[in-house]
């Protein structure tokens, strides 16, 4: 799994350089096979077990980061941004096999957030 360190700073104040944040991730049991570096900064490649689907994710290596240096870590906004749209539900039973499904109609989000616009670059 690929994890920017830049992103990283957004959950947790973390102050070491990226080299000895993975060195330090390394010996506490989430093993870091590389820092490499790319346009967006520094990139950890994480290669994660099984047993560790709590490290899976930016919020959740900033939680082990957080946990490493007893740092506080930083809440997210958990949440969909209000739609020009509303959501219906539309239930339907299916007689012939005795179940029951959901399935929505249209749902229309903003068009792109503002913090995801300015970090990821769009491809064409």
């Amino acid at each position: 799994m690929k994890v920017l360190y830049n992103w990283l700073k957004d959950f947790v104040d973390v102050k070491v350089p990226a080299e000895e944040l993975a060195s330090r991730l390394s010996l506490s049991g989430s093993n870091i096979g590389a820092v490499e570096n790319s346009a967006s900064g520094a990139v950890l490649d994480a290669d994660l077990t099984s047993n560790r689907p709590d490290c899976l994710g930016h919020y959740g290596m900033a939680r082990e980061i957080a946990a490493l240096y007893r740092l506080p870590l930083k809440s997210v906004p958990w949440g969909i941004p209000p739609s020009t749209t509303s959501w219906t539900p539309q239930t339907t039973y299916c007689s012939s096999l005795a179940t029951r499904y959901t399935h929505s109609t249209t749902i229309s989000l903003p068009i792109t957030v503002s913090w995801y616009a300015a970090r990821v670059p769009a491809k064409k």
